[in-house]
Parts: structure tokens; sequence; C-alpha cells
């Protein structure tokens, strides 16, 4: 008898942008170090001043390369009967087993973003009372339907099509 696969019922891809984008950037960083090095700093510019310039993209990309590789890709998985959280970074992964889920604690919150947009998040509350992202968007319907395909796929009851109340943040 072979194992049966987890199915995912919902993934939140969103972290990966910035992890491709910090690889990018501290990829092309290195790049120019390498060039800023063997032509020995930057003509028309005095050493000291290209050297800083140097140093403040290299500690801007530690410290949000940092930022944005602590930011977990989650997903949320049927194991038989069970569900299962799933977090992944580049270097490791953390399950935790849930059983199953209470209605209440799988709710939609409207947030902001940098344009003062609505954006809603679809989130989870695991026992341990961690709050798990897994469904992000600016779509109001989109996150809405997240919600309601999580409720049945964790047995959830009520009124899931109506739409999720709204949670302040």
């Amino acid at each position: 008898m072979t194992a049966q696969r987890p199915r995912i019922l919902a993934s939140n891809n969103a972290p990966v942008f910035g992890w491709g984008f910090m690889t990018v950037w501290m990829a092309i960083l290195t790049g120019m170090t390498y060039v800023f090095l063997r032509d020995g700093g930057i003509p028309d510019m005095p050493y000291p001043l290209a050297f800083a310039v140097l140093v403040l993209f290299w500690l801007f990309g530690v410290l949000a390369s940092t930022f944005f590789f602590a930011i977990p890709r989650t997903s949320l998985r049927a194991l038989g009967e069970d569900l299962a959280v799933c977090e992944h970074w580049l270097v490791g992964t953390r399950i935790e087993r849930l059983g199953s889920v209470d209605p209440e604690h799988l709710f939609v919150t409207q947030e902001e973003d940098s344009d003062g947009a609505a954006y809603f998040v679809c989130i989870l509350v695991t026992p341990s009372a961690r709050q798990i992202k897994l469904h992000e968007s600016h779509s109001r319907p989109l996150a809405d339907r997240a919600h309601a395909r999580l409720l049945a796929a964790a047995g959830g009851v009520g009124d899931a099509a109506a739409g999720a109340a709204i949670r302040p943040v």
C-alpha cells in the first residue's frame, strides 16, 4: 500500500517574490563589488565616498535579505482526515498538525497596502496561537472565495458563501 500524497488546500507563495528580488539584488551587488574592487573605484568620484556608497548598498542588502528570507511560504494541507500547516523557508520547513479547524480560527482581515488601498488577508490561527497567512489579495471576492473554500475543506459550518466577516487588524 502506498502512502497518500497530502492535498494542498491553500498556499501563500507571495514571499517567493521577495526571495527572488533579494537574490537578484545580492547577485548584482556582488558583481558590482567585484567591478568596483577590480577597477579601483568609480571614476570621477573620491574613493572614500564611493566605498561608503557601496557599504550602504551592502548594508541595505543584508538587512533586507534578513527580513525577506525570514517570511515563510505557507500552505494548508489535508493529511487524511487531519489538517497541517506547512511553513517553508529556503533552509527549513515547519509542519504543525492541526487535527480539525474551528471555523472561528479562520477569518479574513482588511489591511491597507503602502498606497492606502484595501488589502485582504485570510488568516488561520493555530492551536499554538500563531497567525498563518493563507491567502493575500486586493480583491475581496477572491479573499471570500478562499475563506469559503478553506472552511469547506476544514469541515466548517455556516454560510461561508455569503462572505467572511472582516475582522479588524
